[in-house]
């Protein structure tokens, strides 16, 4: 349980709940044949990464979404499998990439200067992938209009 100012804040874990909604996202999108994706950044807002990720594993989720570099690798310890693919949305900071690669966490890159940076340690160390993020005007984290044209 958690405390937020004088009242207890009470979580339910409901990971079968998760793993509907995972299952029903999942069959809504396989009729436009899109990958249907769980975004398990701030540890699944308590609801514990470590519970939630093995059993969307299990039903066929393959593509997971974090906030962080950290989670992602913390993912990949609860993940070892190689057709778990991680994406971490927070970027790339500076001194990050081997970690990345280490890892096999994928980086959304949200700056020409992160997309800069990843282009040259990929020359280095060889061809990796990588997201780049749009700005989609909400006041998020993301290539603005005028670096998509760069």
């Amino acid at each position: 349980m958690n405390v937020f100012g004088q009242y207890p804040i009470v979580r339910i874990v409901d990971v079968e709940a998760v793993i509907h909604n995972y299952q029903l996202f999942r069959q809504k999108v396989s009729e436009t044949n899109t990958i249907c994706a769980a975004v398990l950044k701030a540890n699944v807002h308590g609801a514990k990464m470590e519970l939630i990720a093995p059993k969307l594993y299990e039903v066929g989720c393959r593509h997971f979404f974090v906030e962080e570099l950290c989670e992602g690798i913390q993912l990949r310890k609860i993940l070892p499998f190689q057709d778990a693919k991680i994406f971490a949305m927070a970027g790339l900071l500076y001194g990050e990439e081997a970690y990345f690669v280490r890892y096999r966490v994928t980086p959304c890159l949200n700056c020409l200067e992160q997309i800069r940076r990843w282009n040259e340690f990929c020359k280095v160390y060889g061809r990796k992938s990588a997201i780049v993020h749009l700005d989609t005007h909400m006041n998020r984290i993301g290539l603005l209009d005028d670096e998509i044209e760069q």
